[in-house]
């Protein structure tokens, strides 16, 4: 309240109550023209994702969302996340096909894990092995 009353005494230009309540209309013409023009653009767009990405590509849109994101950061910021990302997934056994008679039978499960060291970002936190158990399940 203090702030706007201390705005209000700055702009002693715009005392005149009928000068400020112009301002005031034209602010509310102006902000609602250009909201119309965003919500104008937002079905565009949604226009444009419904029809070609979800429609021509197959994409689910929160999958291109990811991808959109990953494109739009500078290369090295982009690298160093796939490079996590890898790690991550390499960690995980996602991606990989997996041969549980073979794991089992060498005893080493899924193998170890990719050193944290590895991601740029993970510090230097040392690797862990994961051994994976075919009878009960459990690491």
């Amino acid at each position: 309240m203090a702030q706007s009353l201390a705005s209000a005494a700055e702009h002693s230009s715009l005392s005149n109550s009928a000068a400020r309540a112009e301002l005031i209309r034209e602010a509310v013409r102006v902000l609602a023209e250009k909201e119309r023009e965003v919500q104008a653009l937002n079905a565009d767009i949604r226009e444009y994702k419904s029809k070609h990405i979800k429609g021509d590509l197959g994409f689910k849109l929160a999958d291109w969302n990811a991808v959109y994101r990953v494109s739009q950061l500078e290369v090295e910021d982009r690298n160093e996340l796939l490079d996590c990302i890898r790690e991550g997934f390499d960690a995980l056994g996602i991606g990989q096909v997996v041969d549980w008679v073979a794991a089992a039978s060498t005893g080493t499960g899924l193998g170890s894990v990719v050193g944290a060291g590895d991601c740029p970002s993970a510090g230097t936190a040392p690797s862990t092995n994961f051994i994976w158990s075919a009878s009960s399940g459990s690491n």
